[in-house]
Formats: C-alpha cells, sequence, structure tokens
C-alpha cells in the first residue's frame, strides 16, 4: 500500500482556481430586485447606474465576473423600469450598456475587464436584457415618446455594434 500523499504544486492549485471562476459564472441572473418594494429597488438601482456615469472615463472598479453579473442584475432591473415616470433612469442604464458593449469592437477604460476578456457571453445578457426596453409600459398611455425614442437608442447600439465589429455573435 502507497502511504505518499499527492503532491499539490502551487502552480495547479492556480490553473484551477482560475478554471473555477470561469465555471461559477451565472448566465442568466435571476431578479433579486424584484423582492424588494419598487422604492427600494428605484434607489438601489439609481444609486448604482449614479456611481457607474461618475466612473465613465476612468478604469472600471467591476474586476471580477461576480461583481459584473451583480451589477448587470442592476442595471437590468433599471430597465425594468416604468419609462414614463423613469425615462432618465432607463436612458442611463441603456447608456451604461452602449459604453461596456464597446469592448466588442473598442473598449473604453469604464468597460470591466471580465466583459473585456469575453465580450460576446456579456454581450448576449446584454441584449436579452435590452429586450425589456420594447416592452410596453403599465398605464394609460404605454408608449410615449420617450419610450420610442429608447427603443431607437437600443436598435442604434445594435446598428453600432454589426458595423463596428469585427465579432462573429453567437
Amino acid at each position: 500500500m502507497d502511504n505518499r500523499t499527492p503532491v499539490v504544486r502551487a502552480d495547479m492549485y492556480a490553473e484551477w482556481v482560475s478554471q473555477t471562476e470561469s465555471i461559477q459564472v451565472v448566465s442568466s441572473p435571476i431578479d433579486v430586485l424584484n423582492a424588494f418594494t419598487s422604492g427600494v429597488s428605484r434607489t438601489v438601482v439609481e444609486a448604482v447606474v449614479t456611481f457607474l456615469e461618475k466612473t465613465i472615463s476612468s478604469r472600471s472598479t467591476l474586476t471580477t465576473p461576480g461583481q459584473v453579473q451583480w451589477t448587470m442584475q442592476i442595471i437590468g432591473h433599471g430597465l425594468t423600469l416604468p419609462i414614463a415616470t423613469e425615462e432618465l433612469l432607463v436612458n442611463s442604464c441603456v447608456e451604461i450598456y452602449r459604453d461596456w458593449l464597446s469592448a466588442l469592437y473598442s473598449p473604453k477604460p469604464c468597460v470591466p475587464p471580465p466583459i473585456v476578456l469575453d465580450p460576446n457571453f456579456y454581450a448576449q445578457q446584454i441584449f436579452e436584457q435590452f429586450t425589456e426596453v420594447f416592452s410596453p409600459s403599465q398605464g394609460p398611455c404605454p408608449v410615449s415618446e420617450g419610450h420610442v425614442s429608447l427603443c431607437y437608442k437600443v436598435l442604434q447600439v445594435a446598428h453600432t455594434l454589426v458595423k463596428e465589429s469585427s465579432v462573429r455573435f453567437s
């Protein structure tokens, strides 16, 4: 019987850890903000979006896939807010995603490193969330000029990507 314990080198561990991080990325996160009142969820969206807007010209502080996924959950929830009353906030969410999608053709400094490393993966999630902008709002006037304008802006983002990007989309 062999009583020797296997030798684990530090480089083997580092390689394993780097591989498990990519496996742990959740492809479609559950919207945790739905569990809160609309006032609370709006406040969280506004705080995160305002922070991201203020840091638009600097390097992203979101360095891990988990941080990016959490932030995308918040931005995605922002895209579900009623456009009639939250047009500026929804527009800010679209603008942040527009900047992040630049990873597909010429990344801006504000694009989080995980998105730069795997832009196609994140672009799929962003466009899935963008579909919320096209959903009619609740209320007496479901489609306003602001709503049409935001839909047009999302279509412009898609057009820019098709025109500028050399990445093949899956």
